[in-house]
């Protein structure tokens, strides 16, 4: 099973026109998510850090290895799934 985050109607809107705003938000989410869903099996659980970003490659580069790193620190065993 994978947890993930989708870019919602809102969340994309903010993102699109904010990044910065947009990251903070998501990186947030992330902090809640990695260290509510820890505990669970790392073989049963992947962490899948954003579906289909809604930024251009020169912003996702930047923000998605900080996401991995956010998450990494919550759920240090859990297999993260890092895509463009």
């Amino acid at each position: 099973m994978s947890l993930d985050v989708h870019p919602a109607a809102g969340l994309e809107k903010l993102y699109r026109s904010n990044p910065d705003a947009g990251f903070g938000r998501i990186e947030a989410l992330w902090a809640q998510l990695a260290r509510r869903y820890a505990t669970y099996s790392v073989d049963r659980l992947f962490l899948e850090v954003f579906n289909e970003p809604p930024v251009s490659e020169k912003i996702w580069n930047d923000h998605g290895p900080r996401l991995v790193e956010r998450i990494r620190h919550e759920a240090p065993r859990h297999t993260i799934i890092y895509g463009p």
